[in-house]
């Protein structure tokens, strides 16, 4: 999992369709309006990626994309593509690396709440869906919420 997520998924049904499907790799999968930022994938009817485009530039105003949420599920032979000698980034390398050798992906719609808190615009955004309840997560019952918060 990457650290700049929040999320409330749960991750035992995504390891469940992972081993059903005897995939070497799970890509957990979100739908947004604005890829920008993002890796995007593309998958067939089965769920397999045809293809993954790592942040792209530009976007389609009204499609939904699904991107990577940069949690995955992977089986250990998959870190032996990863050298050990200089920095290698998942989605910018590794992905396209297996497609590319014939490496079957797969992606996993998830359900529920996730957010990319790596903005400090998000990070606020996250911490105000957590207080109204939009994301299941455990608050400290002394948590007190704004009124204004609740309404909006």
């Amino acid at each position: 999992m990457s650290g700049d997520g929040l999320t409330d998924f749960d991750l035992t049904k995504a390891i469940s369709v992972h081993q059903k499907r005897r995939a070497p790799v799970t890509i957990l999968l979100k739908q947004v309006a604005c890829p920008l930022g993002y890796g995007v994938v593309t998958t067939d009817e089965e769920g397999q990626i045809t293809q993954f485009i790592e942040k792209p530039k530009t976007f389609i105003q009204g499609k939904a994309y699904w991107i990577n949420t940069g949690i995955y599920i992977l089986e250990p032979e998959i870190l032996d593509y990863v050298p050990d000698d200089r920095p290698f980034d998942f989605g910018k390398d590794l992905f396209p690396m297996l497609l590319k050798t014939g490496v079957p992906l797969y992606g996993y719609a998830a359900d529920g709440y996730w957010s990319d808190v790596g903005t400090l615009q998000q990070y606020y955004q996250s911490q105000i869906d957590m207080l109204q309840g939009k994301v299941r997560i455990n608050l400290p019952a002394e948590v007190q919420v704004p009124v204004e918060l609740v309404q909006s």
